[in-house]
């Protein structure tokens, strides 16, 4: 079975040939305290987040777009892919499938890295993989000429990171890794929510807000009731959340990613520049799809800003079209080795 990968910090997507994406789950894995037994994992996982009793770890293995490098860490990504990909089998399979496919990672991995991610994906059950650059998996999901002199400009806003690029013939020209991500944004708004309301909530309530009322439109009147927990008594209390309150816990985050947009266009050449200027710039990720962040980076940025459909798909979308596209894949490869 040929399958494509983006295995994310908040989030694991698997394409397949044929099927088009068939999962997307968080990337949480539960295990049992000091083996390597799963309880629960994706979505199951999550909600177990923070309500576990002492004898489950609830693991995220994936910190900032790379697999945790200690031997828990790697076992539990591990134990979580080779769940996910029981879970893409078909039900009625006379034969466990031999998986064969493309991995997005992180960008400016090393050697060593890359190798360690192969033995993951073995020891999961993946017999092989190829493994290319995130950056430019999302560029060619949302549509762009990667292939061209000029591969467009694409900024990725991930759970952990942000990854920005100027690409070119398959290759990044000029970028940076930025370590902002939709889970530190998670965290700002708890925050906001600890200090205005007086309440904790979960995660997962967090990152439901975010997708109901969440919006960077001025003078957006959303709102929701949210049950949460009293800070100071620890009894059930109700409170209202509007997207005012979500922009004013994100929108610093944006604006820093818009000034490392900034910082990387200042270091393309003028050729480059203009080119951004009369194609403008792509937005993807799990983070892209807040309301009204096209019109606030295309205002502070000057450059028309284009958000495509189903933003946190794009990077398995362009893992999934290169298991069409063979000789462009075998290009990228060899051009990797030289």
């Amino acid at each position: 079975m040929n399958i494509a990968l983006d295995i994310g910090t908040s989030n694991t997507s698997i394409f397949v040939s044929g099927g088009g994406v068939v999962l997307r789950e968080p990337s949480v894995v539960a295990l049992v305290s000091g083996k390597n037994k799963i309880r629960a994992v994706g979505f199951d996982a999550a909600e177990m987040q923070g309500l576990s009793p002492d004898n489950i770890d609830v693991i995220t293995p994936v910190s900032e777009s790379m697999i945790c490098g200690t031997q828990r860490g790697t076992q539990a990504a591990v134990l979580m892919l080779r769940k996910f990909l029981e879970k893409i089998t078909p039900s009625n399979a006379l034969f466990y499938p031999r998986f064969r496919g493309v991995l997005a990672s992180p960008s400016g991995i090393g050697g060593d890295e890359r190798l360690r991610l192969e033995k993951i994906c073995a020891t999961a059950g993946i017999v092989d993989v190829a493994i290319v650059d995130g950056i430019i998996l999302a560029a060619l999901g949302a549509n762009l000429p990667i292939t061209k002199s000029f591969g467009g400009l694409i900024v990725d806003i991930g759970g952990g990171t942000t990854k920005i690029a100027s690409l070119s013939m398959c290759n990044v020209l000029q970028g940076c890794v930025v370590s902002i991500g939709g889970d530190m944004m998670d965290k700002a708004l708890g925050d906001l929510i600890e200090s205005r309301f007086g309440c904790r909530i979960g995660i997962n309530t967090l990152r439901r807000i975010k997708t109901e009322v969440g919006s960077l439109h001025a003078n957006d009147t959303a709102h929701a009731n949210i049950r949460g927990v009293d800070i100071e008594n620890k009894e059930l209390k109700t409170f209202v959340i509007g997207a005012d309150d979500v922009a004013e816990a994100c929108r610093g985050y944006y604006q820093k990613i818009s000034d490392s947009i900034i910082t990387v266009l200042n270091k393309c050449s003028p050729a480059v520049v203009a080119e951004v200027d009369k194609q403008g710039i792509y937005v993807v990720g799990g983070a892209a799809s807040i309301k009204g962040l096209q019109k606030f980076m295309t205002d502070k940025l000057k450059i028309n800003v284009t958000i495509p459909e189903d933003p946190h798909l794009a990077t398995v979308i362009g893992a999934g079209k290169l298991l069409e596209q063979k000789e462009l894949l075998g290009e990228m490869l060899r051009g990797r080795k030289k």
